[in-house]
């Protein structure tokens, strides 16, 4: 009797260890993800490895350890983006404000600054907006080695309409350049170019600095579908191969093109989807493979003592169908229908 009670006793402990341990690694495996009862409308990435989502109109940022920020606003939110340590956020009358959250959790939005907005970027010391019919505004202030691409107008506080460029449907900020891309897939490029050239007086590199003031239209072979920044211009084309971009540049003719391409694996991968983060990208192709390129955020944090920078698209090995993939800081986020995962 008392051996029986014995092995009963040693049973019942094992059934509860394994319970335990079965929830301790339930418990790991659902800390990165988080399920709505409802799709979200909107779903970006900003400072902090913030995640921003829309639902109902509500804003709610989740950081990388699942806490939630609710902002309450009298506003319904469409889109939000980030800017600086601040956020533009843009409601359902296409009105854009800036909206600034304090370390004890306050906000304050601001005043419209622009009407019938699409998308913006930037920061509030050089921003670059699209609105709802294709135009273009900016409004900052330029230097020696920045336009913000209405010639000798360098000091903008309202936002102001670039003449020149329609039907416009993207816009990106890279090194010291701003480009715009067109639905007819033409590219506009203002700012910087920057030339390093040998002197033999000087014994050492010398570095030169033109400035295009206004958006010029860059002479480009292949049609354009998709612009996005990772310290260097990418461009994607129709088959869904990339080039990337160290910055422009003058040619022979005066032109203004695109310099020094950097990828050597656009014609073996085709990409249907591509999100550019803060220091690396994240892509799925058409056959729901992901791949990453830029910064290892895959790495562990006690893996990341040796900063490495992937030049060649890596796969991501992830067992769940993805719909969308979005690039934070140090980490991505899957989106699913109702559920977001969070890796690493």
């Amino acid at each position: 009797m008392k051996v029986l009670l014995k092995y009963a006793l040693v049973l019942f402990l094992v059934i509860i260890f394994g319970c335990f341990i079965i929830a301790q690694v339930k418990d790991k495996s659902q800390k990165n993800v988080i399920e709505f009862y409802k799709e979200p409308s909107f779903i970006n990435t900003s400072i902090n490895d913030a995640l921003l989502v829309i639902a109902d109109g509500k804003l709610v940022m989740y950081d990388s350890q699942m806490n939630t920020t609710n902002i309450e606003l009298d506003l319904i939110i469409t889109e939000a983006y980030a800017c600086d340590d601040d956020l533009w956020v843009i409601d359902d009358m296409a009105n854009l404000y800036t909206l600034h959250i304090g370390h004890d959790s306050t906000y304050e939005l601001s005043d419209v600054i622009l009407e019938n907005v699409d998308y913006v970027t930037g920061d509030t010391n050089g921003a670059i907006a699209i609105t709802t019919e294709g135009e273009v505004y900016v409004w900052g202030e330029g230097d020696e080695y920045y336009s913000i691409g209405l010639g000798d107008n360098e000091e903008v506080k309202e936002p102001i309409k670039v003449d020149g460029i329609s039907n416009a449907t993207e816009v990106v900020r890279f090194h010291v350049n701003t480009a715009a891309l067109t639905e007819s897939g033409e590219l506009y490029v203002v700012g910087g170019i920057i030339n390093s050239k040998w002197s033999e007086e000087e014994k050492e590199y010398v570095v030169t600095t033109d400035i295009v003031k206004e958006f010029t239209k860059v002479q480009h072979d292949s049609r354009i579908s998709h612009i996005g920044e990772l310290d260097n211009l990418y461009t994607v084309y129709e088959d869904g191969t990339i080039a990337a971009w160290t910055g422009i540049k003058i040619n022979s003719n005066g032109d203004i093109v695109l310099d020094s391409e950097t990828c050597d694996w656009n014609s073996d991968l085709k990409f249907t989807q591509i999100s550019f983060g803060e220091s690396f990208a994240i892509a799925n192709d058409s056959n729901n493979d992901i791949y990453f390129w830029g910064y290892d955020f895959t790495k562990s944090m006690s893996d990341k003592s040796d900063y490495m920078i992937h030049t060649i698209p890596q796969l991501i090995e992830f067992d769940k169908a993805v719909e969308t993939v979005y690039a934070g800081n140090n980490v991505a986020f899957l989106k699913n229908g109702l559920e977001i995962y969070i890796i690493p």
